[in-house]
């Protein structure tokens, strides 16, 4: 925090289907066990589960929890989030899409709600993030709560 102290910060952890599915392929038809609805849009849009998406999403927690207590780096993006790019198996890199707001409540406790946007490895990339200032998490979380300029 601001001039050196500490403090504890509550931050409740959510994660999009993103993190475990892919958008269509033009003209594909989605075998209904494998529909995944992502209703984070205005417009929910179809998507199908992707097995190997799934299986690295379960790694997700884990490295969440390095990120709390570690200085690994996070990125700003020019989308207004940011990214952490993980190896995993020795060279391949899994990209980590992260929100982040200050949640104020009248009944319950201030926390800073953090989201999962979207977790992939590299070869599923579209297009590489424009990566822009690294922070450590604790810094972005920092930042977020005491609502600084800029902040995420």
């Amino acid at each position: 925090m601001r001039g050196g102290h500490g403090k504890v910060i509550p931050v409740e952890v959510s994660y999009s289907s993103h993190c475990y599915s892919r958008g269509l392929s033009p003209g594909e038809i989605i075998p209904a066990d494998q529909l995944i609805v992502d209703g984070s849009l205005e417009t929910p849009r179809n998507r199908i589960f992707h097995p190997e998406r799934y299986a690295l999403s379960k790694k997700l927690p884990d490295l969440l929890a390095a990120m709390f207590v570690g200085a690994d780096r996070v990125f700003s993006t020019r989308h207004h989030n940011h990214v952490r790019v993980e190896l995993l198996d020795g060279d391949k890199k899994y990209y980590i899409f992260l929100s982040m707001r200050k949640h104020k409540s009248a009944t319950g406790p201030k926390m800073i709600k953090l989201y999962v946007e979207s977790a992939y490895p590299e070869d599923a990339l579209h297009d590489k993030p424009h990566m822009v200032k690294p922070f450590s998490l604790k810094g972005l979380l920092a930042k977020c709560w005491e609502e600084r300029h800029g902040s995420p």
